[in-house]
């Protein structure tokens, strides 16, 4: 959210009078407006089934216009899945997430 913040007001400097009382204002009411917007939207998004969220995440990242590389992408579906499989037929264990960020802290951070 800071980063569509910083967006917005880098956008309306153009247009600001910073010597003018009220263009300031103008300028920090659709700050705040622009704020409590995207709190809203992302309330909303959250509030989504898990299936509607994901459907949305990927709208969202299809509309940067990131390079795509097939291949990679193929690649990484297919080791999700072999991971999958492998945590279903219990090959594999999951870690706590708290785990192994106490593992990265111990290892790189000492």
């Amino acid at each position: 959210m800071l980063v569509f913040v910083q967006m917005a007001i880098m956008k309306q400097q153009e247009r600001i009078d910073f010597f003018n009382p009220d263009s300031l204002e103008s300028f920090h009411l659709e700050v705040i407006n622009m704020v409590m917007a995207s709190d809203k939207m992302i309330e909303d998004a959250l509030s989504l089934p898990a299936e509607a969220r994901l459907a949305l995440i990927d709208t969202l990242l299809q509309s940067l216009n990131l390079p795509f590389d097939k291949e990679i992408e193929r690649a990484w579906a297919s080791e999700s899945e072999r991971r999958v499989t492998e945590l279903k037929e219990g090959k594999i264990e999951m870690i706590p997430g708290e785990e192994v960020f106490a593992r990265i802290q111990a290892k790189h951070f000492k």
